[in-house]
């Protein structure tokens, strides 16, 4: 293993590797900035319309959407755990989540912590608590227990 208390991902090998991260805490991330056209973006993909020319200079929304910083979560998950040396990954979704208001425009930036690790068919379950944080805010923005499925 390798990268936790940096900005460097935790780098972890194969399925002793994923179970050796159990109560790792990779992060924090490098800053992240959000800024009004990248919601408008969000919003319109989010919202099924056909996409609208973004204004160069739009007028910035309240507060990040909560569904854009769930999205968040998985830019940043691999910016803080990475998998190697497993035939496949595959998101298998989030076992709670919790938001607070975020300001827009913002900079975030990702902490995370690996909660546990479980055997599935075919490989293991990693639980990772991915928690976003915007400068100068406090608590945490967003709060995920994120779930990844990695197949050997």
């Amino acid at each position: 293993m390798t990268g936790p208390g940096s900005n460097a991902p935790l780098i972890v090998h194969g399925v002793e590797g994923v179970r050796a991260s159990v109560g790792a805490r990779p992060g924090p991330t490098p800053w992240t900035r959000v800024d009004p056209g990248q919601v408008a973006s969000f919003e319109a993909a989010a919202s099924g319309l056909p996409a609208r020319p973004i204004p160069s200079d739009p007028a910035p929304p309240a507060r990040l959407p909560e569904l854009l910083l769930l999205a968040l979560c998985n830019h940043f998950l691999p910016r803080l755990v990475q998998v190697r040396g497993m035939r496949l990954g595959v998101n298998y979704g989030v076992d709670g989540v919790t938001f607070s208001a975020v300001p827009a425009p913002a900079r975030l930036r990702g902490r995370g912590e690996v909660l546990s690790c479980i055997d599935v068919p075919g490989g293991v379950q990693l639980a990772v608590r991915v928690v976003l944080e915007a400068e100068r805010l406090e608590p945490p923005v967003c709060t995920a227990t994120t779930l990844s499925r990695w197949l050997v």
